[in-house]
């Protein structure tokens, strides 16, 4: 009888074990899991995540303890807790797992934490940010996700929109009015505005308002042969992956500027961006519309007065944390060549100012209808636009004859 007492509190000690472990399983990984965005934040500021030291994370999060860096390279990191039994990520996109860095180890299970509701735009979005990665660990990417995805691993996600989402990227904002917000996927800051969804004339992006494309073969051949190539420009000039001159192309202001494209339908569509050797940015984008009426409609609607405004607006709301911004001007220029049946022109020029700079950076377009296609050249710099979209869009307009179906 006296042995099986003594086995009694052995048998419940080994019983209580594993469940000790899960326990603080999900502790350390929850010190992990939160200091994600801080890490995100470290990368954006600093083209990467070398260099990225604990001290340097906590000044975007004090209350981030219990964690240590083990590497840290221009494209990924691994952290891992100091607290036992250990938990690490192996870098963005990749799921929380017991052991140090370098081990496979297991999956944790995201577990909630018992935070305090977001209540700031920031905070809205700096806090689903762990759901996201979450979500990006167990589904290969961001593909498809939703808001009712990210609730599954964190219920206090709200009042976000997920503008985007592929597998490599994603672009999510707080629609709170003057304290709008966005981060365009990992790595990039939390920024004033709108999600720069807009850089393309047209595409295949679902956005509020946008219309839809429905490629035809020879009109999509038509848009692309039309557009700016590397021989126009002065040796040197290269093609930009980042299409920096496009950039908030079709601008949306809530309550001011959202023009309604949903019924109008693209049948061809091309664009083409390139940077100077001197820092320029320059581009040219043609779309075909599936007839006469599409075309004008879309020049009638967005081509408004108030669109270089609003364009404006999200240009000086494009900036990294610390940088201030001001509009010197938004104005609509002589368009100096006759091209195509109707053209406008804009130019906008916006200070930025900085603790150790202080830039007037300039962004001009110049839009022009023919028959169903419509076409635009663009260009920004400090200090002026190259005053070339003039003679650009010519060279984009001669380009665009015979008219398509011509």
């Amino acid at each position: 009888m006296g042995r099986r007492f003594i086995l009694l509190p052995l048998l419940l000690a080994a019983v209580a074990v594993p469940a000790a472990d899960a326990a603080g399983v999900l502790t350390s990984a929850r010190h992990v899991r939160y200091a994600i965005p801080a890490v995100e934040a470290y990368a954006a500021d600093h083209h990467g995540y070398k260099g990225m030291t604990l001290a340097k994370i906590r000044k975007w999060d004090k209350s981030i303890a219990q964690i240590r860096i083990r590497t840290a390279t221009k494209r990924t990191y691994c952290i891992e807790s100091t607290t036992r039994p250990f938990a690490h990520k192996a870098g963005p996109g990749a799921a929380i797992r017991t052991g140090h860095c370098g081990q496979r180890g297991t999956a944790v299970d995201f577990d909630p934490a018992p935070l305090p509701p977001p209540t700031t735009a920031e905070q809205k979005i700096r806090y689903a940010i762990p759901a996201m990665e979450a979500y990006a660990a167990d589904h290969n990417g961001y593909a498809r996700m939703t808001i009712a995805a990210l609730r599954k691993y964190d219920v206090t996600v709200a009042d976000l929109t997920i503008v985007r989402a592929t597998r490599a990227t994603y672009c999510v904002e707080n629609r709170t009015g003057a304290d709008q917000l966005h981060k365009d996927g990992p790595g990039a800051p939390i920024t004033f505005g709108p999600c720069p969804t807009t850089r393309r004339l047209m595409g295949g992006l679902k956005v509020p308002g946008e219309g839809t494309l429905k490629p035809d073969p020879e009109d999509m051949g038509f848009a692309r042969r039309a557009q700016l190539t590397p021989k126009d420009f002065p040796p040197g000039t290269r093609r930009d992956p980042k299409r920096y001159a496009g950039v908030f192309l079709l601008p949306r202001c809530a309550g001011f500027y959202e023009p309604d494209r949903t019924d109008l339908v693209a049948t061809g569509s091309a664009e083409a961006y390139f940077r100077s050797p001197y820092g320029s940015y320059v581009g040219s984008a043609v779309t075909v519309w599936r007839n006469r009426h599409d075309s004008d409609a879309y020049w009638e609607r967005v081509l408004t007065p108030r669109y270089p405004t609003c364009l404006a607006r999200n240009l000086a709301a494009w900036h990294k944390p610390g940088v201030r911004t001001r509009v010197l001007y938004v104005k609509r220029v002589p368009a100096r060549y006759t091209l195509g049946e109707r053209r406008t022109a804009y130019e906008i020029a916006i200070h930025y100012t900085s603790r150790t700079r202080s830039e007037v950076y300039v962004r001009a377009a110049f839009f022009f209808e023919n028959d169903r296609a419509i076409g635009v050249t663009m260009a920004g710099g400090v200090g002026d636009a190259c005053g070339c979209t003039a003679n650009l869009a010519g060279l984009v307009y001669a380009r665009m004859r015979p008219t398509p179906g011509g």
